[in-house]
């Protein structure tokens, strides 16, 4: 706001990054008269992803975790003949992804986010891992602050079978095993509108299932 002469102000509209008019008042006046002016800042322009610059020197990945998807308890003590369970390890898997976003020169959270770009998912590129070698191979997600959930190309109806022998007492544990990485990154945003630029910097990871195994524990008296 600024006051160019006695009679005149002058309201000059920075960002309103909000999805409807920002209404504010001002009051003015002297010792004999005072009066309140009603201004309203439109919304102005949302900024775009011009690109993500990953930092492959500190590409971090490893594939020995596992994750657990189900379990089932078999006891064939008192039976004369095998018993078989079926699986389907792959029914419910996903690859996670996530951008964790530092608090450096611009902090904020999903919402803040949203004010920024706008409700249409901005699309970026993101590593793949193809034949141990780390690159962008085409896999596109949306810049979110929230965790996400992709296909991890894994056949979802894959059904496999694990026998039990009589005379047992197990409990039979399902794992996926998950390959990970972490990359750090760089995300450089403009206002075509305003000319204004901001960089958001953080981690992206990712966590990708890519085999299953089925683990029988025994169960003895002492578990019970």
């Amino acid at each position: 706001m600024e006051k160019r002469n006695g009679s005149e102000l002058h309201f000059i509209s920075g960002e309103n990054l909000y999805d409807q008019p920002f209404e504010t008042f001002v009051r003015v006046g002297n010792r004999y008269e005072e009066k309140v002016i009603r201004v309203s800042f439109s919304p102005t322009r949302k900024y775009q992803i011009d690109s993500v610059a990953y930092d492959w020197s500190q590409f971090s990945s490893f594939d020995y975790m596992l994750e657990p998807v189900e379990q089932v308890e078999v006891n064939t003590l008192d039976a004369s003949s095998p018993a078989t369970v079926y699986f389907y390890p792959y029914k419910n898997s996903a690859r996670i992804v996530e951008f964790y976003m530092q608090y450096g020169g611009w902090g904020g959270d999903e919402n803040d986010l949203r004010k920024l770009l706008g409700d249409a998912a901005s699309q970026v590129e993101i590593p793949d891992i193809v034949n141990g070698t780390p690159g962008l191979y085409g896999t596109k997600v949306s810049f979110r602050h929230h965790e996400q959930r992709l296909d991890a190309g894994l056949d979802k109806e894959l059904k496999v079978s694990k026998t039990v022998e009589a005379g047992k007492h197990v409990r039979l544990e399902v794992y996926n095993g998950i390959e990970q990485y972490n990359v750090p990154y760089k995300a450089y945003l403009s206002n075509s509108l305003t000319g204004k630029k901001l960089v958001i910097s953080g981690t992206l990871s990712s966590k990708k299932p890519f085999n299953y195994l089925i683990i029988p524990i025994a169960i003895t008296d002492e578990d019970k």
